[in-house]
Parts: C-alpha cells; sequence; structure tokens
C-alpha cells in the first residue's frame, strides 16, 4: 500500500501549482480556515477536522482509502475522477457514518482538490492519516489534514 504524504498548507500550494504548470492552469489555491470553534471549559474537542485530497494528474482506475472511524476499519473506493458529491457518498457507505458527518466541497478530480470537512469528534476518526492505495490508479492522489483546534 501506498501511504498519503504529509504537506504544509504552503508545500501543498507549491505541489499543486507544479502539477498544474505544465497545463497552462493556475496553482490550486487553498480555502481560508474556518474559524476556530471557541468552547471554554475543557473536555473532549469538537472542533471541525478538513481532510483535502489533492489530485496528482490522475488518469485512469481507482483509488482507496482505508477508514476507521470509531475503531471499524472498512476499505471505501474513488474513481480517478470523482466529484465531491461521489466522494460524500463514498465516504458515508462506512458503517459508522450517518448523513451530517461529513461534508465534500470541491472538485472534480482530476483538476480540482476536494475537501472533506468532518463534523464528528476528533476521537471518532482515525488516528493519524488514513492508508492510501493508489496501485490500481494511474497517477496520483495525496492528502494532508487541517483543522480548527488551533
Amino acid at each position: 500500500m501506498t501511504k498519503g504524504y504529509i504537506f504544509s498548507d504552503e508545500e501543498a500550494k507549491r505541489v499543486a501549482g507544479a502539477v498544474y504548470a505544465n497545463e497552462g492552469r493556475p496553482p490550486h489555491q487553498l480555502p481560508p480556515r474556518p474559524r476556530p470553534i471557541r468552547a471554554g471549559g475543557g473536555g473532549e474537542c469538537t472542533c471541525q477536522e478538513i481532510w483535502c485530497f489533492l489530485p496528482l494528474a490522475p488518469s485512469a482506475g481507482t483509488w482507496d482509502v482505508d477508514l476507521t472511524v470509531n475503531a471499524s476499519t472498512e476499505t471505501l473506493t474513488f474513481n480517478w475522477n470523482t466529484t465531491s458529491t461521489q466522494m460524500q457518498t463514498e465516504l458515508l457507505t462506512h458503517t459508522e457514518l450517518t448523513s451530517g458527518n461529513v461534508t465534500c466541497v470541491g472538485g472534480p478530480f482530476p483538476n480540482v482538490a476536494i475537501y472533506a470537512v468532518w463534523t464528528i469528534s476528533d476521537a471518532d476518526l482515525t488516528d493519524g492519516y488514513p492508508s492510501l492505495d493508489l496501485s490500481s490508479l494511474t497517477g496520483d492522489v495525496t492528502m494532508f489534514k487541517q483543522s480548527t483546534n488551533f
């Protein structure tokens, strides 16, 4: 299995710019970070987490994400040219997720990144990065995370 790479916001912009430079497209601009949710008193963080799936010139095939929610891991499959609606629908097939747990925006692949905005507790999501399997994909996909938990 191929693992996704971890990028800072600036690195992601640089990588995206490099991918699209030869096609005459401007670099993909990351959306502004959502404002932090401020709730005093401690307790479990309910801040949003955002996962960015960045296409690096995929042109055929499928790719898998091993997603763990509440200690239950399931493999979800996406097409090389997936849309945000298709990604959201596939993510919600995980047995531990229900409508409203994730919203996907952006896309479609292969030209624009897709952002999965999670509205469930950080404790329920994968600890660290989910595993990406790109063995059936022509091209590449990477991902990085942002959080409103500063």
